[in-house]
Order: C-alpha cells, then sequence, then structure tokens
C-alpha cells in the first residue's frame, strides 16, 4: 500500500514537472525564434585542378553573395531570406563534377547551380540539371554543348562559335592581319571546333590560313611546328588553347623566332600574361578590368579591397551570375528551381558589371564580345566591340 501512494502523484507535481522537463528544451522556458528563412544555391569550380580560373569564379561569387546579405538578403514575396552558398571543387574531373552536382541537388536541396566554369564539367553538369530539372548557370563554359538542348542549362559568357567568328572579323578587318597560322591542342575537343570555325569565317573574309600546326599539350620540343609557321610567313599565331598551355608555348615561339603577334580567346582572360606575350597580343573576352563604366569601376574597387589583387574576367563574370540569379528569384518572388528557370529564360536587358545579359529563346544570351591587347606594361586594354545583331 506505501509503494502505490508513493507512484500516485497529486495532478499538481504531474504539471510541476511537465513544466521542468519542457524547459530543458527551451532556453529560459521560452521558445527559440525561429531560424530566418534562406536562399541556398550551390556553386561548382574547379579550384584545385589546372584551370585557373576556379579561385577567381568562387572569390567573384563570394563578393557578390556578401553584398546581397549586407544590403539585407534575397527578398522573396516580402520576406527577407539569408542567401548561403555551398562551394563544391571539381578539381577540373567530370566525373567529381557530376558527384558534386548530385549532392547539391538530392541532398542539399540547391535552388540553383552556378559556376561550373569549364566546358569539360559544365557538359556533363548540364545532364544532371536537366535530369534533376534544377537551372545550372554556367559562368565561363563556352562549348555549344553545355546548352544545346536543354531548357535548363544557361550561361553567363558568349558561345566559342558567336567569338570565333567574332575574331575573325575583328583580326581580319580592324587589325588588318590577314595571313593566319594557327596551333591546335591535339585532342582538345575545344582547341579544334574554335580552329574549324576560325578558319572558315576567316576565310570567307577574304583572308588566308596559311599553316595549321597540331601539338601535344605534353610536347617539349615544337621546332617542327614552328619551322613550317615562318616558313608560312604569317601575320599572327591564332592559339586557342587552354591556359596553362600559353605561355610554355609562346615562349618557345619567341625562342625560335616568331615574333608575329599571338592571337586568343576568352581562355587568356584568367592567366598573368608575362613578357613575350605582351605588346603583341589580342583575345576576345567579355569584360577587362579598365572597362570605363561606374558598375565596372566600383567592382574593382570592391574586389581589390577585400582580396587585395585586381580582378580577372572570371571573377566579374562570376560575380555577375550571382547578381543575376538574385534578381530572377526576386523578380519571380520564389526560390523553386522551376521559378528560376523561367526567370532566366525570360531575362531581358539585366545590366551588370560585364554588361547587358539577355535570353532570346535559349540558353545562350545575346551577349557583346571585345577584342583585348595585352598592353606592354601587361595591361589589358578594350580595342574594339562587337554586339550581337539584334533581333
Amino acid at each position: 500500500m506505501v509503494s502505490r501512494k508513493i507512484r500516485r502523484l497529486p495532478i499538481t507535481w504531474v504539471l510541476i514537472l511537465s513544466l521542468f522537463v519542457g524547459c530543458s528544451v527551451f532556453v529560459g522556458c521560452h521558445a527559440e525564434p525561429a531560424a530566418e528563412p534562406e536562399v541556398v544555391l550551390g556553386l561548382i569550380a574547379s579550384i584545385t585542378g589546372k584551370h585557373p580560373s576556379g579561385k577567381m569564379t568562387v572569390d567573384g561569387v563570394l563578393l557578390a553573395m556578401e553584398e546581397v546579405n549586407d544590403a539585407g538578403g534575397v527578398w522573396v514575396d516580402g520576406q527577407r531570406h539569408e542567401l548561403r552558398l555551398l562551394v563544391e571543387d571539381s578539381g577540373a574531373i567530370p566525373e567529381v563534377a557530376i558527384s558534386k552536382a548530385q549532392k547539391l541537388i538530392s541532398k542539399d536541396r540547391v535552388s540553383a547551380l552556378l559556376g561550373v566554369q569549364i566546358s569539360l564539367d559544365a557538359i556533363p553538369v548540364s545532364k544532371v540539371a536537366e535530369q534533376h530539372r534544377v537551372p545550372m548557370l554556367t559562368t565561363l563554359a563556352t562549348h555549344p554543348d553545355v546548352t544545346t538542348g536543354k531548357d535548363y542549362s544557361f550561361r553567363m559568357i558568349f558561345t566559342d562559335a558567336f567569338q570565333a567568328r567574332v575574331l575573325a572579323a575583328l583580326v581580319s578587318q580592324d587589325l588588318e592581319m590577314r595571313r593566319a597560322a594557327i596551333m591546335v591542342e591535339a585532342g582538345s575537343n575545344y582547341s579544334s571546333m574554335f580552329s574549324e570555325i576560325f578558319s572558315a569565317a576567316f576565310q570567307e573574309l577574304g583572308s588566308e590560313v596559311v599553316a595549321t600546326e597540331i601539338f601535344a599539350s605534353d610536347a617539349e620540343d615544337f621546332s617542327v611546328q614552328f619551322e613550317k609557321i615562318l616558313a608560312a610567313e604569317p601575320d599572327f599565331v591564332l592559339a586557342p588553347l587552354s591556359p596553362f598551355l600559353i605561355e610554355r608555348l609562346v615562349l618557345a615561339a619567341r625562342e625560335a623566332g616568331v615574333e608575329v603577334p599571338f592571337v586568343g580567346a576568352d581562355t587568356w582572360g584568367v592567366y598573368k600574361p608575362e613578357n613575350p606575350l605582351r605588346g603583341k597580343s589580342y583575345y576576345t573576352d567579355v569584360w577587362v578590368a579598365t572597362a570605363d563604366d561606374k558598375r565596372s569601376r566600383d567592382f574593382v574597387q570592391a574586389f581589390e579591397a577585400k582580396y587585395q589583387r585586381p580582378p580577372s574576367s572570371a571573377a566579374a563574370i562570376a560575380y555577375d551570375g550571382l547578381h543575376l540569379l538574385v534578381s530572377v528569384i526576386e523578380a519571380q518572388k520564389s526560390t523553386s528551381p522551376e521559378s528560376i528557370r523561367q526567370g532566366l529564360a525570360a531575362t531581358d536587358g539585366f545590366h551588370g558589371v560585364t554588361g547587358i545579359v539577355r535570353f532570346r529563346d535559349s540558353g545562350d544570351p545575346a551577349r557583346s564580345a571585345i577584342l583585348v591587347r595585352l598592353s606592354a606594361n601587361g595591361e589589358r586594354q578594350a580595342v574594339q566591340r562587337i554586339d550581337p545583331e539584334e533581333g
């Protein structure tokens, strides 16, 4: 009988005990405020790989994220959302890029993917994005397969086909260099495709390709190729190559007596040019740090203040990419992947640091291309600009 009396607590003690247990869950018996809603985006970049644009891509996006959050975050249908970025390193390995994309989409539930700055990664990741119906906005990948036949893949930069044709016109007409020698990296889809498009456009303009030389990326001796180039007497050498190959090739060319200008594409915008390239080289890009525009000047100032070094075009276009996604989310009043996809497809006149972005019935934007000259002191100077046709 005694034991039963001890177990049967009065109802008042039961209530007190319940309150005590409840206080272990809450601080001071007051509920924690609800967590602030977030907009979660995934960034995939080749940070540890051999493509130097990866680190600049991350730096550009982080600066933009900091600005967005400092200004109050992302406003979605009248409610503030903190912007959160999940960064993954692909190492320029397609299989790793695929795995990172699947993780960000399936596990982390990101609203969109950003970065994926090289075509080697962007092409397979675009297929993952398409399968899961999550938008991908690549910052630098120029290969047509990134967006062709896809509804969820977009890019911030022009395509290889556009810039190859633009470069052919700029070189032959504005620079009046009519005899081209071309260096093609063996096994590189990008190098061969760019060269073919350039050659066709260049010759249609009445100019001439006097030599086409193929070399292996691990070659140490280019004497045979340069001997043939010297004999062909070109006005310039086209070298649509990976950034890590450019300087090595040009140094070898100068040592072999090839003194004509070298000409390249947007891949040239992510490395620091050395003396052999300065004053005698040109390439196409979407932006240069010397651009005379208030948005551009403000970005350069903010970037240098944060990182103590000047930005490349890779940083600028990544910075614009994040701001474009934020503007789309706010305009759509939704963080859902499908709403973001629809908003990107309808973008018509987003004005960023790198200029105006608009999409026309595909994930390829109508963008301007700039012919950039590497000056004697290493500064990048805009020489000419070509805008896409209207309509």
